[in-house]
């Protein structure tokens, strides 16, 4: 899920929804450090399009995620289609 950002303006929104998450990932509910975190789309990209109305890395579209939370969870529509998999799968990716 590959933002289509300037690096000065993926900073800007990184730190944004950094402070409005509040460092937590919004997939697993587990805190992140800012270094580590990235941004994930609620809705993707592949499902958002290239309407005129909507674009896919306004921040309102963007929220905090681990790097393997976010790869785990791919193009599902919702978090919770994922979370009740996701600590285990995370474990076992962590641990290779």
């Amino acid at each position: 899920m590959a933002l289509n950002l300037t690096r000065k303006r993926y900073k800007k929104l990184k730190s944004f929804v950094y402070l409005l998450d509040r460092g937590i990932c919004h997939i697993c509910s587990r805190e992140l450090s800012y270094k580590k975190a990235v941004l994930d789309h609620i809705i993707p990209q592949s499902i958002s399009g290239n309407g005129e109305c909507l674009s896919s890395d306004d921040y309102w579209n963007l929220r905090l995620a681990h790097k393997s939370c976010n790869t785990i969870r791919g193009n599902a529509k919702k978090p919770g289609q994922l979370r009740l998999n996701l600590p285990q799968q995370i474990y076992q990716q962590e641990s290779k």
